[in-house]
């Protein structure tokens, strides 16, 4: 090999080199940004078991945030639709059993999904990269919260290629993983077995409601069936599972949060605590950085630099993670001044693009910054994804998020005369009343996505 091709060579190794640095740097930075408190808790403890140069101290403060119960925020109704109440014979406290009931996987279901898309689909390896983002932004029950449209702009690719990626994540095991609703989680599932009809596809998309409240007759003229027909598949239907990820922990201390910080109100002014104390301070063992200019063995001296630029970018990413989190929240509570003061009802609209475009980072970052994320307010405590709520379209120059609407409608309900619960036209008249005019569908599906049924399901008896 002539000279120039060796020193050719070289360069180029130098530079796969950096580049392979690069990535690692960076793939640790967005897995830093993208923990919530309770997984980066673990994930500094394990770094500092592996890394002799780290260290953890502990704060004493009393005023460190204890763990919280997640609250739910995106309740199916499902399972205790069917779970208690009658039956379709009429017989009371039926229990319809739980197939997934007692199952244990060490895997998590994130986990298992990444597993897939890597080595075991036939995927490009573009593709796959978006796949892979997929699997990571999936709710605990295995749904996709983004559309096509807002996925395109967090990966910055066309609505084409993330409808395709979508499609991806959706061949998957378990069937219905992906869906971006109840309703496209069972057809997914359906179009794969033997029930697959016309009937069985009419429940779902239009009988749900009717189905969880046992309503055979009026299902049973939904379908134009004899009722013993119905029943049957009805049954079909009940045996799909709306939640895909059962049976999988996910991993990620889904069962409480630690919220990252605090907003409240100080002379008159919104200020933000950020809880600081809530993870161990990292430290990096100087005495042993000092050795690297001491040791006289190679090896050591190799092994304690390596350790020291781990500890190093660790810790720098962690300063990068508070920041980028802090700009958010400060730019969140600026935007959303009327929900913080008085609360949810005045929730502004506010997509993950918008507040990126504002802050010029990338909607991807953002979208990472703010997945698993609680604060506390006045409001309670509140996961920060849903501060970010689109405009409602069809209101004329009024902008009002689908957020404010959606609570605007529970507070109407929460208020109703329970012996005499409002319908959903009835709710439609009052919220545009309120100068909120929607439709009665519209009025439908936005109680259905608060887990609220309808009227006749929520009448209480005169006592």
């Amino acid at each position: 090999m002539g000279g120039r091709e060796m020193a050719a060579g070289i360069e180029l190794q130098i530079a796969q080199k950096q580049k392979l640095i690069m990535n690692q740097q960076m793939r640790q930075a967005l897995e830093v940004l993208r923990m919530p408190l309770a997984e980066l808790q673990d994930y500094l403890t394990c770094a500092a078991n592996e890394n002799p140069l780290l260290e953890l101290e502990y704060p004493q403060s009393q005023e460190r945030p204890e763990p919280l119960f997640a609250p739910e925020t995106e309740e199916i109704r499902w399972s205790t639709q069917y779970k208690t109440g009658t039956d379709h014979h009429g017989q009371s406290g039926a229990q319809i059993e739980d197939p997934f009931a007692g199952m244990i996987s060490e895997e998590t279901f994130t986990d298992m999904l990444c597993r897939q898309i890597t080595e075991e689909a036939a995927l490009p390896t573009e593709l796959r990269q978006h796949c892979l983002y997929i699997a990571q932004s999936l709710n605990p029950r295995g749904y996709l919260p983004q559309t096509a449209e807002e996925l395109a702009e967090e990966l910055g690719i066309s609505v084409f290629d993330a409808e395709q990626a979508i499609y991806a994540v959706q061949s998957l095991s378990p069937t219905g993983v992906g869906a971006r609703n109840l309703q496209e989680c069972l057809v997914l599932q359906l179009v794969e077995s033997t029930d697959f009809n016309e009937y069985t596809l009419k429940i779902i998309r239009e009988g749900l409601e009717l189905l969880g409240s046992n309503q055979y007759a009026k299902l049973a003229k939904l379908l134009g069936l004899p009722q013993a027909e119905t029943l049957r598949w009805c049954d079909a239907v009940r045996r799909l599972n709306p939640i895909p990820s059962r049976g999988y922990p996910s991993g990620s201390g889904s069962q409480y949060v630690i919220p990252e910080a605090e907003v409240l109100k100080e002379n008159g002014e919104l200020v933000i605590r950020y809880y600081e104390e809530a993870l161990p301070k990292l430290v990096v063992q100087q005495e042993y950085c000092s050795m690297i200019k001491t040791v006289r063995d190679e090896e050591t001296r190799e092994y304690l630099k390596k350790n020291r630029n781990k500890a190093q970018e660790l810790l720098s990413n962690l300063h990068q993670r508070t920041d980028t989190i802090l700009r958010i929240l400060r730019e969140v509570v600026a935007w959303q001044r009327n929900y913080f003061e008085t609360g949810a009802a005045a929730l502004e609209p506010m997509t993950i693009t918008d507040l990126a475009e504002k802050l010029e980072l990338s909607p991807s970052t953002v979208s990472r910054a703010v997945s698993g994320k609680y604060i506390v307010c006045k409001n309670g405590t509140v996961a920060l994804r849903s501060l970010f709520t689109a405009k409602l379209t069809g209101l004329g120059e009024t902008a009002v998020s689908t957020g404010a609407v959606k609570e605007r409608l529970r507070q109407l309900i929460g208020n109703e005369n329970k012996q005499k619960p409002l319908s959903d036209e009835a709710i439609r008249q009052r919220m545009e009343a309120l100068g909120t005019p929607i439709s009665r569908r519209t009025v439908a599906k936005y109680r259905e996505e608060l887990g609220i049924p309808a009227a006749f399901a929520r009448k209480m008896p005169s006592i």
